[in-house]
């Protein structure tokens, strides 16, 4: 989708929750991705941006709930 970034692959996805395993180096390089002011991350705001349209008229919990049914009914779906 073009729209993020592993914040740290050394403490994801299941270590998240343990501060121990994150990494200052690792989070600043992640975030100034997502939110400084080079193409990458001017691009993947415009992204966020445009994927965000469809779904502005109705609350995320609906919003999310359509889009799980939905991919539960795609083929080969694991959902």
């Amino acid at each position: 989708m073009g729209v993020g970034v592993w914040g740290s692959r050394k403490a994801a996805p299941y270590r998240f929750l343990i501060p121990e395993q994150w990494k200052a180096d690792e989070l600043s390089t992640a975030f100034l991705k997502v939110v400084g002011d080079s193409k990458e991350a001017i691009s993947m705001r415009k992204k966020a941006r445009e994927l965000s349209l469809p779904y502005k008229t109705k609350p995320g919990q609906i919003t999310a709930a359509h889009e799980l049914a939905k991919l539960a009914r795609s083929p080969g779906s694991s959902l």
